[in-house]
């Protein structure tokens, strides 16, 4: 269910670092307060879509790069 979530709300950047407890400062890169902004990992580059969404479920693209 956690993955759904995830991938639904394109909010892979948090399992990395929740609430950006280990952000160096002016290395990182800043998460977008506009909500129209594309985050820089965004799961759907080409915009949200039932198919991109079923791909990313199945190919666990979620946990890519998970650390």
């Amino acid at each position: 269910m956690e993955e759904i979530q995830i991938a639904l709300h394109d909010d892979r950047r948090w399992l990395n670092d929740p609430e950006g407890l280990f952000r160096t400062g002016s290395g990182d890169a800043p998460i977008p307060t506009d909500a129209t902004a594309e985050p820089a990992d965004t799961l759907y580059p080409g915009g949200f879509s039932a198919k991109r969404f079923i791909d990313v479920i199945e190919s666990a693209e979620v946990w890519e790069g998970v650390t």
